[in-house]
């Protein structure tokens, strides 16, 4: 992964040292413990699709939310839709395949939740996501 990808996760991990007692986290993940390494980087192309193969297998599973997820990801994108959406890399966090030391102690309320971080090298933006039921 790129350097402007490992310094933006640096960068988001310095905005939460401790300042009080409050958790900073992604969802169920604490923030301090993210490393660049935890997101997988997607295009555009790869990014719909994953998003797609997790609405697929929900709904094999009757896991019941991917109705709802599947609204706010296409409300997310088309809102988005003049941010130069096919020409940003996706960095996708997973909270199921992060090990459970990242975890903060109420994780367990979280039926899912992805993060997702889109960036434009060109003009210098990202957008941010989270996608999570709790």
């Amino acid at each position: 992964m790129g350097e402007s990808w490992k310094s933006f996760i640096q960068n988001e991990r310095k905005e939460t040292e401790p300042k009080s007692e409050i958790i900073e986290s992604y969802g169920p993940i604490i923030k301090s413990k993210i490393n660049s390494n935890d997101f997988e980087k997607l295009n555009y192309e790869e990014y719909e699709l994953k998003m797609k193969s997790i609405f697929q297998s929900w709904r094999k599973s009757g896991d019941g939310f991917e109705d709802e997820l599947e609204k706010f990801h296409v409300k997310s994108i088309n809102d988005l839709q003049n941010f130069n959406l096919e020409k940003r890399d996706y960095y996708f966090l997973n909270y199921m395949l992060i090990h459970d030391n990242k975890k903060h102690e109420l994780n367990f309320i979280y039926s899912y939740f992805f993060k997702v971080i889109g960036i434009d090298y060109e003009s210098n933006t990202f957008i941010k996501l989270n996608y999570g039921n709790e």
